[in-house]
């Protein structure tokens, strides 16, 4: 996968949310590339996979940040 077809998130979710997640924990408004860990999975799962459909709504898409 090209660095320009990598997909970004925000994690919008509360700290409770990010609580959750026990290992490696999102930091509330940091923008995390899909392939970055979070918790036992990647960002891509927890925005687009999980089975836990609440878990997606903690996740934005994004535009690339500038700085990546």
């Amino acid at each position: 996968m090209k660095n320009d077809e990598i997909k970004y998130y925000q994690f919008i979710g509360s700290q409770k949310d990010a609580d959750s997640y026990l290992v490696r924990m999102p930091i509330i408004n940091q923008i995390y590339s899909e392939n970055e860990a979070i918790g036992r999975y990647t960002v891509a799962y927890w925005a687009l996979e999980s089975p836990v459909n609440e878990i997606g709504l903690e996740w934005k898409l994004v535009d690339k940040p500038k700085n990546k």
